[in-house]
């Protein structure tokens, strides 16, 4: 016999996690509940690589095709490491295609300053051959030296910034070498355009990826690195020696999370997806709220704190959360500012602690507030033991027959 429960996170484990409602799409361009996390995951997942080596100025060309469909950008860019910590002088070079308008433009971009004072430097260019960058392959590349920096499209220059040019920060640190695909939320519709989910699935081509060095005395480049995705390639981060990280991340601005699902190496090329997200989800017919674990505080897993970060890399300073920060919501806002953080604890009157992961003990405190990265709607409780379900500090179904029976206890 089922019943109805007041639902408390893990005190009993005769409860059963059979649904959830997450977040509406204004909060994070739409979430659905994970059921192996035990929280709240974005509805579409993209994908990228990151180059395991660094490079100080040189030439970097990639030769791809993009993805025609609204709202999705396909990118490839340098990117210094930890700019999006507050402290650190953030540096990227950016090619980035949008989806929109039959992805006929590309937009370059050089990034400089501080993480929430940035300074850009952006121009939007169409296709030279007036056709779509998804219609065909196109050689894309950055020359980044120390006097300059240029875009070029099939050999052809496109754009020329001179390190004269004060209004720009030409990068200085070694940067990696990214390439990805994302979704934009609808905060940033405006420049990436409305979404159109019609379009899913969606995949970017990458044929190669090509590094030269940069000569300071002959003003030369000189071919250093390729990757062709052949067979012989190295990419893939669980192959020996393997040359590239594939992301498992995301940010407050797209709608997509990365994840390594949706990357494949074949035929001698690079496929990055965009997709529907693979998880597991159940209808939510009660409509009951867990958020915060009231006296409760988190202790984390080696390695699972995070830094509390006090701007987002976008959007500067953030309104909230407010700092000092002075409430749970503000710390789990906190905590869904940072794209790696899972779970969150505050203690009055101001401690916030983000974390990535945490070990199933919690600890009681008077004046700690605990909980995840969203709040989620639950659950259906069953006078047998259930603890089986349990997987890693979460209670979780994807079993069809529990399923069945959460249905015919629905039904009474």
């Amino acid at each position: 016999m089922g019943r109805l429960v007041k639902c408390v996170w893990l005190e009993a484990l005769c409860v059963t996690l059979v649904a959830s409602q997450c977040p509406s799409a204004a909060e994070d361009g739409g979430l659905i509940f994970d059921g192996r996390w035990g929280g709240c995951q974005k509805r579409l997942q993209g994908g990228g690589a990151i180059s395991k080596d660094v490079y100080l100025y040189g030439r970097f060309e990639s030769r791809f095709r993009a993805i025609n469909c609204s709202g999705v950008v396909v990118s490839f860019f340098l990117y210094k490491r930890k700019s999006e910590e507050d402290d650190n002088e953030w540096q990227e070079i950016d090619i980035e295609v949008l989806g929109k308008d039959e992805a006929y433009h590309f937009q370059s971009n050089i990034i400089g300053g501080e993480a929430g004072n940035r300074i850009f430097s952006q121009q939007l260019h169409g296709s030279p051959d007036e056709k779509s960058f998804a219609e065909k392959y196109h050689t894309f590349a950055i020359d980044w030296t120390p006097d300059y920096v240029k875009w070029l499209i099939d050999g052809n220059e496109i754009r020329y910034v001179s390190s004269a040019d004060k209004s720009v920060r030409i990068p200085s640190k070694p940067m990696e070498v990214q390439q990805s695909v994302w979704a934009v939320h609808p905060y940033i519709e405006d420049w990436g355009g409305s979404f159109d989910e019609r379009c899913l699935p969606g995949k970017a081509e990458f044929d190669w990826v090509r590094v030269s060095s940069y000569e300071h005395d002959t003003r030369q480049f000189i071919p250093l690195y390729e990757e062709d995705f052949s067979e012989s390639g190295r990419l893939l981060e669980s192959w020996e020696g393997g040359d590239w990280v594939l992301l498992e991340s995301s940010f407050l601005l797209s709608r997509s999370d990365f994840r390594k699902t949706a990357v494949e190496q074949n035929d001698g090329r690079l496929t990055i997806a965009l997709m529907h997200s693979d998880v597991t989800t159940l209808p939510d017919p009660y409509g009951q709220i867990f958020c915060h674990e009231r006296s409760i505080r988190y202790q984390p897993s080696p390695d699972g704190e995070l830094t509390v970060p006090r701007t987002h890399p976008v959007l500067g300073h953030l309104d909230y959360p407010s700092f000092p920060i002075s409430s749970p919501t503000d710390c789990q806002r906190t905590c869904q500012a940072h794209p790696q953080c899972r779970h969150f604890s505050f203690t009055e009157p101001h401690e916030c602690k983000i974390f990535s992961h945490v070990e199933d003990a919690k600890v009681r405190h008077p004046n700690g507030t605990s909980g995840p990265r969203y709040c989620v709607r639950w659950c259906l409780a069953e006078e047998r033991d259930l603890s089986f379900l349990s997987r890693g500090g979460t209670l979780w179904s994807n079993d069809a027959d529990t399923l069945t029976q959460w249905m015919e206890h629905s039904n009474r």
